[in-house]
């Protein structure tokens, strides 16, 4: 069996990066992933800017007296007359500073009337002031391609003053569930019957890390069937996701219809849960066949299918959390790497009680994976590389 980290070696080296760009309104960028580098329409702050509601004065003309005349009013979003000597002007929050002004006295330390103001305390030169270019300068890089946008990243666009932004075109992941034993929900339950969960769960996870999902529904447990379902499939998408029949049982026909229609480059890991993973090209098409038990299908997704997906999509398929937590827990070794459905508490990993890979109650429970090295066990208070869901799927 290869290891996790060979599979994961094997898979990257086979993504190959989607090309295919669009410009998109900013109004909708959110989530999507920078096709081209951003730089910096303007300076920012376009302007010397105030940072507090106050008075704008020259610091080298205030007097001992302290009191000055008031000449000028400037609100946000108004141009400011040039600096009138030996005078104050009273300003807002995100006003352009008056030319030859370099200090701006908070309304809280100024005694005003409509005439004039006494200043208050002591002040220093280019207080409360946010100087033209102390964020970014024009034409400095601000995001990299490959850049997934958030939306904090998107308001930073929009700072800019960018209306479009070119982004790579969406990948399309194909999700095909395979077993006689399936159901949608909704539909009657008979006797040896069960409801098609993984479909599910993977459309939801494809469509948060910003990808289109293709629904290819349930093929049965036919070898024909299923090899022509995963043929015709090949044709809609450009990563296809399969569930079940990856095994060696007499039903299990996923593996060998990827070795019939192209090359069968993974199978068998040494993870837990997840072992029967599959891995290759069908009619030159990326498939992964992920195991049929639904929290075995989120492992081998999370795990494998994510960091290749995300290369495909253009971004960076590492996951730089590097974070350790005590576990509140003991555990025999075992033989395989396995991913532990966990959750934080008191800064502490708490075990779900169940691992079955069966149990996707396991998975909507926890906050994260935890990671247990094969051959090593686990000693309360140990700490233990902690994977959380969010960070997986940023």
């Amino acid at each position: 069996m290869l290891s996790v980290d060979r599979a994961l070696n094997q898979i990257l080296s086979n993504a190959k990066r989607i090309v295919e760009t669009e410009v998109v309104p900013l109004k909708v960028a959110n989530g999507r992933v920078l096709a081209k580098d951003i730089t910096a329409q303007m300076s920012m702050p376009p302007f010397d800017q105030s940072a507090m509601d106050g008075y704008a004065v020259k610091f080298d003309e205030i007097p001992t007296s302290k009191s000055m005349p008031l000449k000028q009013r400037v609100p946000a979003g108004q141009a400011p007359s040039e600096h009138i000597p030996n005078s104050a002007a009273r300003i807002f929050t995100g006003a352009a500073i008056p030319r030859g002004a370099d200090c701006v006295i908070i309304q809280e330390n100024v005694e005003a009337t409509k005439e004039s103001i006494r200043l208050e305390g002591e002040f220093t030169l280019g207080q409360n002031i946010r100087l033209q270019g102390s964020e970014v300068n024009k034409g400095d890089l601000i995001l990299t391609a490959g850049t997934r946008l958030n939306p904090f990243l998107v308001g930073i666009c929009a700072t800019h003053g960018l209306a479009e932004i070119p982004v790579f075109k969406k990948l399309r992941v194909g999700v095909m569930s395979t077993g006689d034993e399936l159901l949608e929900p909704g539909m009657p339950l008979g006797l040896g019957k069960i409801y098609n969960s993984s479909r599910f769960m993977l459309q939801g996870l494809v469509e948060s890390i910003g990808m289109e999902f293709i629904d290819l529904g349930i093929v049965s447990d036919s070898h024909n069937e299923t090899v022509a379902a995963i043929s015709q499939a090949c044709d809609t998408c450009d990563v296809l996701l399969t569930t079940g029949g990856v095994s060696v049982g007499e039903e299990d026909h996923v593996k060998n219809a990827i070795d019939e229609l192209g090359e069968l480059n993974v199978w068998k890991l040494a993870i837990k849960p997840g072992k029967p993973l599959a891995f290759g090209h069908a009619n030159n098409i990326p498939v992964f066949g992920l195991p049929g038990n639904p929290v075995s299908s989120l492992v081998t997704f999370l795990i494998l299918a994510l960091p290749y997906l995300k290369t495909a999509q253009g971004r960076s398929a590492s996951v730089e959390q590097n974070i350790h937590i005590a576990a509140d827990f003991d555990r025999k070794a075992g033989t395989r790497q396995e991913y532990l459905r966990v959750k934080v508490h008191d800064n502490q990993l708490k075990l779900f009680d169940n691992q079955s890979s069966a149990r996707l109650s396991s998975a909507g429970w926890a906050d994260g994976l935890a990671v247990q090295s094969p051959g090593k066990s686990i000693k309360k208070g140990q700490p233990l590389e902690f994977l959380s869901f969010p960070a997986l799927l940023n």
